[in-house]
């Protein structure tokens, strides 16, 4: 059985990885790993570039998505280390060595990009998502969205009905393990462009979107209290602001004031039961692993 499965997620890559294999089988040189790369659906060379130079390969019959090629990846491991790469040649096999020896005192890696070479309109999102999900988590997350990691595989297999199809595995996984207890660690990388022909399917605006959704999903399923009490606090606050002021100019209650603090108190007391539910859910996850 090999030491470590490195998942490979491709999409029409031809141009990029039979160098993607290369490098990573060159960088882990003494240690047995598996390159294992999903190709999903790809309409190019993708398939036959990567099984020429001795990677495993398994297809999907349709486009799925980024996630979904690598949760195939997760399922047909063979090693309990699993590894994510992209195909697209940005990231650095020698660094993901790097996470890899830095594996063993934690659950998971992750390359934080010091020079990623994106727009800066998504480098400002980054750094907004960054700032949230450190918030609700209530760990620093230094890089959210990076896809480079290494990882013990059955770890992060507990949460596979959390992992969207998309591109959002790195985000997910990052916080699932962060929120539930796991630790995390984060080393710095540094990011290539593109190789020549490939093209990005993120879109910023749209993918942003969907990555807070996915924090306050996450968030919400393992510490509902980071929501719920600040939402409660809030309305409170303004209930209690308003009915002080009614009752100063015009001596008498508001019944918007009065909405605003039942609303209050009953967001609050929701955090509550649902973060008691989410304690039972934890508890039986770990009694069950």
């Amino acid at each position: 059985m090999p030491e470590l499965t490195i998942i490979v997620p491709a999409y029409n890559e031809e141009t990029s990885i039979a160098d993607v294999v290369r490098g990573t089988r060159q960088a882990f040189e003494g240690i047995d790993v598996e390159v294992l790369v999903v190709d999903d659906a790809s309409t190019d060379q993708t398939v036959e570039r990567a099984t020429a130079v001795g990677a495993r390969v398994i297809r999907h019959r349709y486009n799925k998505g980024n996630g979904a090629a690598v949760k195939s990846g997760l399922r047909h491991a063979n090693a309990d280390l699993g590894a994510v790469i992209d195909a697209d040649g940005q990231h650095r096999p020698q660094d993901l060595r790097k996470l890899f020896d830095q594996l063993a005192d934690t659950d998971m890696v992750v390359g934080t990009r010091v020079k990623p070479t994106y727009s800066i309109t998504r480098r400002l999102g980054n750094a907004v998502l960054n700032r949230v999900a450190s918030y609700l988590s209530g760990h620093r997350v230094r890089d959210l969205t990076s896809g480079l990691r290494v990882f013990r595989v059955s770890t992060v297999m507990q949460y596979m009905g959390l992992y969207p199809n998309g591109f959002s595995f790195p985000s997910t996984s990052t916080l699932a393990l962060l929120t539930d207890g796991y630790s995390v660690s984060f080393v710095t990388i540094e990011a290539d462009s593109r190789a020549e022909g490939g093209e990005s399917s993120i879109r910023p605006i749209r993918d942003g979107v969907k990555f807070l959704a996915i924090i306050v999903r996450i968030v919400h399923l393992f510490h509902p209290l980071k929501l719920y009490l600040p939402l409660g606090g809030l309305l409170l606050l303004g209930g209690v602001a308003w009915s002080i002021r009614t009752i100063v100019v015009a001596y008498q209650f508001s019944a918007g004031a009065i909405l605003l603090l039942l609303a209050g108190l009953i967001v609050t007391l929701m955090g509550f039961q649902i973060d008691q539910v989410a304690a039972l859910r934890r508890q039986m996850g770990r009694d069950g692993r």
